[in-house]
């Protein structure tokens, strides 16, 4: 077998070892979306993960020029409902992610 058929059959593997990998992510967050619209339960990962994507939302509007007000109004409240369902707590500190994108939103809509 030569090079460019190892390479071949080593890129065919890798590919349809991350088509595997995908396949099971999306399984995966189907059953956590299908539970949350059923039962209203998420865990405390999808709960901050909302946190932070409303949060990159804010910021991405900020970058764009639009008024981040509303998309911050949502991060707040993201904020207020992960802590009042006890996701997180007042006294830990903001996900990195969080304060990153809101202090960038901050200084981007001072501007």
């Amino acid at each position: 077998m030569n090079d460019a058929d190892i390479a071949r059959e080593e890129l065919d593997r890798h590919f349809a070892s991350s088509l595997a990998a995908a396949t099971v992510a999306l399984t995966e967050a189907q059953q956590r979306l299908d539970d949350w619209r059923r039962n209203g339960v998420s865990g405390r990962e999808d709960a901050i993960g909302a946190w932070k994507l409303a949060a990159s939302r804010a910021l991405a509007a900020a970058q764009d020029g639009r008024d981040p007000q509303p998309e911050i109004d949502r991060a707040e409240a993201m904020r207020r409902w992960v802590e009042a369902n006890g996701y997180w707590s007042a006294e830990d500190d903001l996900p990195a992610d969080v304060e990153v994108a809101l202090r960038k939103t901050a200084r981007l809509a001072r501007r």
